[in-house]
């Protein structure tokens, strides 16, 4: 049989497992009821062991294997396994990991010998499990009935397997559930036939008649290896004898059972939302063009059609929404790696893992918040005898945060370490010829932390595997800002660090408010307005040769954006618009504001997308590209020059 069709499944469900591992493994040692969480463990080698069997790669089920063999032993011990336990289970891991891209990338599959005898090492010191029936290891998650076959003649036996109903494809487990049964025996018939099943069009419900010496036991334990079987029936066909009907109740089971969910390829989500953004700009044109029509019938047909062209952007914009978690998930096994490799203790704490960003923003979110975890560790934390002469723990406290606001999510990265010290980094600025010793003395403390952040400072000595390259948190914040989002620092000496970063919804669609300066159209993000005032004289101050406008009793600097842009003022501008991008505040002064409207971004092509200037751009209903500007951004660039 044809197996490459259900490979791609296979790898992904794989690496599923994988990642969930390696958290449940970093997890186990924190925790004070470890059961629940070996069980987990135990089920996720079972399942990889038993979907790399069904599709004969045969060191993944081997490695898989000698792993649920030394996950048993805890599991019949009941208590937390040992450091050095974890450690092997965390190497087997990335042996599994390896594994499985050997198989996506089309290679032979490596043996793993070593970790293999070191699994099988551990497995011969522990001590062994008591033994249990396959049914009773699997009893917490499936549901098995016995038929009764007394009297009946034992040459062919009848397997009802019913596929959980949570199953996105149900027709591959039933096809890998029959490649398992092959093993064992030969499937005589099947009801749906294989060609159906492999056809796709089939609910969770088969049943399969096996010619076989093997025993009931058995046979259920093959089937419940293949993983997401919610029942399975073994009983006795008399040899020659006509199929029982099914009873009643049968079908519509297996109905209620069908999946209602599939896979979508992200490539075709990404042209669909792009196609649902062209749709939403020719309806803002057809409205301009039949602007001036007396007819009410065209403008409500209008309104319904805008109605549900946002009513499909929402829905396929809920498609690409992914949870926070799909990339947290690994961080404690970062954190703990790293905090080893320190000799320092650290233990990741995440909270609000559940909110969902769109996979075009959360794609772009690993790297900086990677080096802004190997920062807290490398920089931020003490070891632990230092963490003990300042009165705190010894195993320091990293944490992620992300909550919602508004149209933005904020993700905070906090450590309890030494903090920063502002006057090391003036000094180490200086030092480096990044700033003056003026302007360094001018620096609040604010300003030091963000010093961190230009290119080439490091505060390390030595150049190290984790840090000393003077690259780091530039291209941190720089990579931030390129899918419109901020970043912020916050810092007591001796307390910790805070790193926030307000990240955008979306990419896609956003919200901006136009306005006009020297008769041209420009765009704004709404997330990063604060206000608009009007330029009045009782509202425009001067000092030290800058001019300010008076907002909240504060100073912000207010520019011309005309003049910044290099364009020929009318007329003197009535109006002022406050940005802010989490740390600066600042004003651009325009002619006038036009409004708010939701825009779909295009990207710009070279050499507009190198100018700190433009985010984006986008077209209006009359067809105009308006230009989306990145104010506070272009201002600190300015400044920094």
């Amino acid at each position: 049989m044809d197996m490459e069709k259900y490979k791609a499944l296979f790898i992904e469900e794989s690496r599923e497992h994988l990642s969930d591992l390696s958290r449940l493994l970093v997890q186990i040692e924190s925790t004070s009821e470890p059961v629940p969480i070996i069980e987990e463990i135990f089920r996720r080698f079972h399942s990889i062991k038993g979907m790399a069997a069904s599709m004969g790669f045969d060191p993944i089920a081997s490695l898989a294997h000698k792993m649920e063999d030394v996950a048993s032993h805890g599991r019949a011990e009941k208590r937390a396994f040992e450091r050095s336990i974890v450690d092997l289970l965390l190497r087997g891991v990335d042996g599994l990991a390896q594994q499985v891209e050997a198989v996506a990338n089309d290679q032979a599959i490596p043996a793993r010998s070593e970790l293999l005898t070191e699994l099988n090492n551990a497995g011969a010191q522990a001590p062994m499990p008591v033994k249990k029936s396959t049914a009773a290891v699997s009893e917490s998650t499936v549901t098995v009935a016995r038929v009764p076959s007394e009297g009946a003649t034992r040459n062919h036996l009848s397997i009802d397997v019913l596929i959980d109903d949570a199953c996105k494809t149900p027709a591959v487990r039933l096809f890998m559930v029959h490649r398992r049964l092959e093993t064992l025996g030969r499937v005589v018939d099947s009801t749906p036939s294989m060609e159906e099943i492999r056809g796709g069009q089939v609910g969770g419900h088969a049943r399969f008649t096996v010619e076989a010496m093997a025993t009931d036991d058995e046979l259920r334990a093959a089937v419940l290896e293949v993983g997401e079987v919610a029942a399975v029936t073994v009983g006795t066909v008399v040899a020659n004898a006509e199929p029982a009907p099914e009873s009643a109740t049968t079908e519509p089971v297996a109905e209620a059972k069908r999946s209602t969910t599939v896979r979508v390829r992200t490539d075709i989500l990404d042209t669909l939302i792009d196609n649902v953004g062209e749709l939403f700009i020719l309806r803002e044109r057809l409205e301009s063009l039949l602007s001036d029509q007396p007819r009410p019938e065209l403008h409500t047909t209008l309104d319904a059609l805008g109605k549900t062209i946002r009513e499909i952007r929402g829905q396929v914009m809920a498609v690409r929404m992914t949870p926070m978690r799909n990339l947290t998930d690994r961080y404690p096994r970062l954190v703990r790696d790293l905090a080893h490799s320190l000799s320092k203790e650290a233990e990741l704490e995440i909270e609000g893992s559940e909110i969902e960003l769109d996979r075009a923003i959360l794609e772009n979110l690993d790297e900086p918040f990677v080096h802004t975890l190997r920062n807290a560790l490398d920089h931020g934390i003490e070891s632990a005898q230092e963490r003990e002469a300042a009165g705190k723990p010894p195993i320091a406290k990293v944490r992620i945060s992300a909550t919602r606001d508004r149209d933005t999510v904020v993700v905070i990265i906090e450590d309890d370490g030494r903090g920063l010290n502002p006057d090391v980094l003036r000094e180490r600025a200086v030092r480096l010829g990044l700033v003056s010793e003026a302007q360094a003395e001018a620096m609040s403390s604010r300003d030091c932390y963000f010093l961190i952040c230009l290119p080439s400072f490091s505060t390390k000595a030595e150049v190290s595997d984790l840090s000393g390259r003077g690259v780091g948190m530039d291209a941190v914040r720089a990579k931030i800002e390129a899918i419109g989002g901020t970043l912020d620092i916050e810092s007591t000496f001796g307390s910790g660090t805070r790193f926030l970063f307000r990240l955008p919804l979306t990419v896609a669609i956003i919200n901006v408010l136009l306005v006009e300066s020297c008769g041209r159209l420009f765009a704004l993000p709404v997330a990063k307005v604060v206000a608009v005032r009007e330029t009045g004289d009782d509202t425009i101050q001067e000092a030290g040769g800058n001019t300010y406008l008076s907002f909240r009793h504060a100073l912000a600097p207010i520019f011309n954006l005309g003049t910044l842009l290099g364009l020929r003022a009318t007329h003197p501008p009535e109006q002022a618009v406050l940005m802010e991008d989490g740390r600066d505040l600042a004003a651009v002064a325009v002619d006038r504001v036009v409004g708010y409207h939701e825009v779909v971004v295009k990207p710009l092509g070279d050499p507009l997308d190198r100018m700190d200037w433009f985010s984006g751009a986008t077209i209006l209903g009359d067809g105009e590209p308006i230009l989306i500007l990145d104010i506070p951004k272009a201002l600190r660039s300015r400044w920094a020059a």
